[in-house]
C-alpha cells in the first residue's frame, strides 16, 4: 500500500508543501493520525473545552508538546520585540525631552495617541511632532 502511494505520488508529479499549515495540521487533525508511525498506540484524550474526543499516540502528544512550546517561544519573542520597540521610543522620548529643556533649541513638542477598538488600552498609535529652531 505505501508502495502504491509513492508511485501515485512520483507519478502524478505531486509535491507536499510542508509550510506552517502543513506542520500545524498533522499535530492538530486526526484525519492525520493513520500517518503516524505509532498509530498502533492509540488512546483517546478528552480535550477540556468542549469535551471533544481527541485520538492520542506517544508520537503524537511529544509533537504536540513540541509544537506548544514552539509557540510559547514565539509569545516570548513577539513580547520581547514588542518591549524592545517601546525601549526604542522611550529612549527617543528622552533625548528630545532632555534636548528641549536642556538648550531650548525644540520648540513644540506634542505627543498624542490615536484611539483603537481593536487594541486592549485603546491606542492605535503616537504622533509625535516637534519643530527645531
Amino acid at each position: 500500500d505505501s508502495l502504491m502511494a509513492v508511485n501515485f505520488f512520483n507519478d502524478n508529479n505531486i509535491q507536499v508543501e510542508k509550510d506552517h499549515h502543513y506542520y500545524e495540521n498533522i499535530g492538530k487533525y486526526d484525519h492525520f493520525y493513520a500517518g503516524w508511525e505509532d498509530n498502533d498506540s492509540l488512546y483517546v484524550v478528552v480535550k477540556e473545552l468542549g469535551g471533544e474526543n481527541i485520538a492520542m499516540s506517544p508520537h503524537k502528544k511529544g509533537y504536540r508538546e513540541t509544537w506548544n512550546d514552539s509557540n510559547d517561544n514565539y509569545r516570548v519573542a513577539s513580547f520581547a520585540l514588542s518591549a524592545l520597540v517601546a525601549n526604542h521610543f522611550a529612549s527617543i522620548m528622552d533625548v528630545l525631552i532632555l534636548s528641549k529643556l536642556s538648550n531650548n533649541k525644540i520648540t513644540n513638542l506634542t505627543a498624542k495617541t490615536y484611539f483603537s477598538p481593536i487594541n486592549p488600552y485603546g491606542v492605535g498609535g503616537i504622533k509625535l511632532s516637534f519643530n527645531w529652531n
